[in-house]
């Protein structure tokens, strides 16, 4: 599964753990029961945040394979080329995770700020279909 599509299911389910909690709220009839969505969703967001990926450790691996693969040599030039490689390699690798960062921090803000809405007036948007759906 693709970073994005990890980041769009994470979005998915905090929008529809909210929402849920919310009809949760109309079918017990307990108003209460409508921030309980909202209060999962942020939860989730904050555990993805705290167990993801460590980008300094995938760094850290991508140059421990480049020293692994090459051979030792004492031609300075040869050297150099090895250098500068790793060095491109690491500079690829870091724009690639800061995309990545970016775009998660992205869903992650939305994700959060959607629950934390349903957290704070999921009660008053369940009091609202409550009294338009009666029993």
């Amino acid at each position: 599964m693709s970073e994005k599509s990890k980041y769009l299911s994470l979005l998915f389910v905090c929008i529809a753990l909210s929402v849920g909690g919310i009809v949760l709220s109309v079918l017990t009839r307990d108003p209460l029961d409508g921030s309980r969505g909202g209060v999962l969703a942020v939860g989730l967001a904050v555990a993805y945040l705290v167990v993801r990926r460590d980008v300094a450790g995938e760094v850290f691996e991508t140059l421990e394979e480049h020293a692994q693969e090459e051979l030792p040599t004492d031609d300075p030039g040869v050297k150099v080329d090895r250098l500068a490689r790793r060095f491109d390699d690491l500079k690829a690798s870091l724009r690639n995770k800061g995309k990545d960062e970016s775009s998660l921090n992205w869903y992650l803000a939305t994700a959060t700020i959607i629950g934390t809405l349903a957290a704070a007036f999921g009660d008053m948007a369940a009091k609202f279909f409550i009294a338009r759906f009666p029993v």
